[in-house]
């Protein structure tokens, strides 16, 4: 299992890009957070299988619904891990 940190940028904030987030997450059985920065980012966790957390980035960055502008998505953290740190894909505050 992967662990992912993520930082997107772009106009994600107030538009309902962690909803967003959540949705796709939940959606490939993935788990983990996504929470607004104070610089306008918003930090994503995600943890799963390598193929669902490509599948995953790929959403994010090529399907942006009305509102929302992923213009950068950084990885800035990888890992293996054994077991979840989360019970499920939320918002985190």
């Amino acid at each position: 299992m992967l662990h992912l940190k993520l930082i997107a940028k772009g106009n994600v904030q107030g538009v309902g890009f962690r909803a967003f987030v959540i949705r796709i997450g939940s959606s490939l059985n993935l788990l983990g957070c996504a929470k607004n920065l104070p610089d306008g980012s918003v930090e994503i966790i995600a943890e799963g299988t390598k193929e669902k957390l490509g599948e995953f980035l790929r959403r994010i960055k090529f399907r942006e619904p009305n509102g929302i502008s992923v213009e950068f998505l950084e990885t800035v953290e990888e890992k293996e891990i054994s077991k979840p740190l989360f019970a499920s894909f939320s918002v985190a505050y």
